[in-house]
Parts: structure tokens; sequence; C-alpha cells
């Protein structure tokens, strides 16, 4: 039981907070950061234990974990949303650090880009950015 909270304590703890680091990795921080300085927070199973005993554990495992998140999503994240009908937003400057969409992984796996350029478009409405990646040089539009 203590493992499975651990686990569930570690990913919570692992989502980024804010950009910090001025090298070209583009490393975000977490509150896991500040507790440890390894990236890896899962524990490994270090006893030998027969292996129907194991599998037990390990659904029973899985089925609490799916129930805790449900029920982190059920009622913490939808205390957090906050529907307004109209929102001023901050607006994009050179130097900002963004999140880059990707459709092929989780939002908590996006990479971070610097907005390196703005391009305004011809009504004066900033729509497109150029963006450096650790890899690479992108445009994208603005997304909110």
């Amino acid at each position: 039981m203590s493992t499975i909270l651990c686990n569930c304590e570690a990913l919570i703890n692992s989502r980024p907070l804010t950009y910090v680091s001025e090298s070209e990795q583009l490393v975000p921080i977490s509150p896991s950061s500040f507790l440890q300085g390894i990236k890896e927070w899962s524990t490994p199973d270090l006893d030998a234990i027969d292996h129907k005993s194991l599998n037990r554990r390990i659904k029973y495992r899985q089925h609490f974990q799916k129930k805790l998140r449900n029920r982190f999503r059920n009622e913490y994240l939808g205390l957090l949303v906050q529907r307004t009908k109209c929102r001023d937003t901050r607006k994009l400057a050179v130097g900002d650090i963004v999140l880059v969409g990707a459709d092929n992984c989780k939002r908590i796996n996006w990479p971070l880009g610097r907005v390196t350029d703005i391009i305004p478009a011809k009504d004066g409405i900033v729509r497109l950015v150029k963006i450096q990646t650790s890899h690479s040089k992108l445009l994208r539009p603005i997304q909110r």
C-alpha cells in the first residue's frame, strides 16, 4: 500500500513547474527535482517472491492506481477548472518558454521551446511564432 502511494506521489511530483535551465537542453524543474536529484521515481522490486503472488500484487497495484487517478481527476482537477467567458491573456514575447504541442505523445512529454521571433498578421494580432527547441527550429501558430 505504501509503495503504491509513494509511486503516485512521485508521479504527481514529477510534473514540470517551470523552466529555469539556460542550456540548450531546456530541462524543466519539478517538485521532485527539489526532493531528489535523480529522474527515476520508480522503486525496484528486490523481494524474491513467487510468480502468482507477484501477479496479484501487480494487478492490485494497477487497479489501485487507476482508481486513485480517476478520483484525482474527478475531485481535484474538477475544482481547478475555472470557466470564464472572456479572459485577457498575457502576450507572448521573444524569449518566453512555451510547450510545443505534439499529437503523438502526452502533454506531459511535450518538448519545451523558446520563442525566437513573433510574426504578426496583417491585422496586427500575433498568430505565428518561431520557436527554438533543443533539437530544431519550428514555425508554429499560437494556441492557448
